[in-house]
């Protein structure tokens, strides 16, 4: 894997900023001022969700979002991507409850209310000047599957995105007929796309939706699609305990599939007025 100049330099911030815990990276940054912002790569970061009609946590001054947004991701604000500059921002959508009714099969799901909030917030950007070609879309669990749902209907929207085991139908073991009902409605709807351009991510162990559940995506054009193991990711070591469905949070993630996650990204952006 080739790495140029700008990525070394994004992943020698995102090591920087891993190994110290740096304090700045508490909150999320303030947007850039309009030019600044208008000549940036924005990557779009959307955290999972809770349970249907509870409420999904969004504050970053009670902590409930330092850990929903992984600390490799909010490194990478302020580095440069193929020569761009970078706006790496955990996106809240103001969707934070559901209505769909398991029992009666009735009700908008909060992904499909998420996935609008999302394409909303991608036109808001391109209203400021941001171009779809320098808008990437990032996610993991319900913001990654509400990410898909955004690529099938609204591609021309944005550049690309990135996912992270995406799910949204609650554990497999414990899933209710009626979530089982919509979820193969939503595998359906997904499958039909002639092509998503997309980076996916998917976690042995994973009891809400593991490798072979997501397989699916591995047969859509266009979707580079990753299983890793939970314990080693390419030689990197990840520890036992936790969940496999957090397991982009670790360390052993970053540091073997950030690489891959910025060559991904740098690929599909146009050439900078600094590089051409």
């Amino acid at each position: 894997m080739g790495f140029s100049e700008s990525m070394a330099r994004s992943l020698a911030a995102a090591a920087i900023l891993w190994l110290t815990g740096c304090a700045a990276a508490v909150q999320d940054p303030a947007e850039p001022a309009p030019e600044r912002l208008a000549a940036s790569v924005v990557l779009l970061y959307m955290p999972g969700s809770t349970q249907e009609f509870r409420e999904d946590p969004c504050s970053w001054k009670s902590g409930e979002m330092l850990g929903r947004t992984p600390l490799w991701f909010r490194s990478l604000n302020g580095t440069e991507i193929g020569g761009w500059p970078v706006y790496a921002t955990t996106y809240c959508t103001p969707t934070k409850v559901g209505m769909f009714d398991h029992k009666t099969k009735s009700g908008k799901l909060k992904v499909v209310k998420r996935a609008e909030d999302i394409c909303n917030r991608v036109r808001e950007l391109q209203n400021k000047g941001v171009p779809p070609n320098r808008i990437f879309l990032v996610g993991n669990s319900a913001g990654a599957w509400a990410s898909l749902l955004v690529a099938v209907d609204h591609a021309e929207e944005f550049n690309a995105l990135i996912g992270m085991a995406p799910a949204f139908a609650g554990r497999e073991g414990g899933r209710k007929e009626g979530w089982t009902w919509v979820r193969g409605q939503q595998i359906e709807k997904i499958s039909a796309a002639p092509g998503i351009d997309g980076l996916i991510f998917a976690f042995e162990g994973d009891r809400f939706e593991g490798p072979d559940d997501l397989d699916f995506l591995d047969r859509i054009a266009d979707i580079e699609f990753v299983p890793l193991p939970i314990y080693n990711m390419d030689g990197h070591l990840c520890g036992r305990g936790g969940s496999a469905h957090a397991r982009h949070h670790r360390p052993c993630f970053a540091r073997s599939q950030l690489p891959r996650i910025l060559k991904f990204i740098e690929d599909r952006l146009p050439a900078s007025p600094a590089t051409s």
